[in-house]
């Protein structure tokens, strides 16, 4: 689920507001039996028309499975859902902490999408 917060994110002044987006995966077991960890990730993408862009994207890949995947997360050692596009999972923080300002992450977002055959043309159907 996604809603609007009443704030803007460091490096996009065209963004009075900022979209919030919620994912919920309970605990579970995979395909070959093994269990993975629970997780309820909060991404963060400007209201302008980018940040719109990658919203719809996004949701296109979560309803074809392609968004998340199950592995090792890096931070906590531990087989759970992981990113398979990444999301900014900070208001703040920079590139290096997943977060904002940065600069290069729309054209980022659209190549790992389209690394799992997401496109914009993709909108249009």
């Amino acid at each position: 689920q996604w809603s609007l917060e009443g704030y803007a994110l460091p490096g996009h002044p065209d963004s009075q507001e900022t979209i919030l987006i919620e994912f919920a995966f309970p605990p579970g077991v995979d395909g070959d039996g093994n269990r993975y960890q629970g997780r309820q990730p909060q991404g963060y993408l400007p209201h302008n028309a980018q940040g719109i862009i990658l919203l719809e994207l996004f949701k296109i890949a979560f309803r074809r499975r392609v968004m998340f995947g199950l592995g090792r997360s890096m931070t906590y050692d531990s087989y759970r859902p992981t990113f398979n596009v990444h999301i900014k999972t900070s208001t703040r923080r920079g590139v290096t902490g997943h977060g904002y300002p940065d600069p290069d992450y729309f054209q980022r977002a659209l190549e790992e999408l389209r690394g799992n055959c997401i496109t914009i043309a993709d909108l249009l159907t």
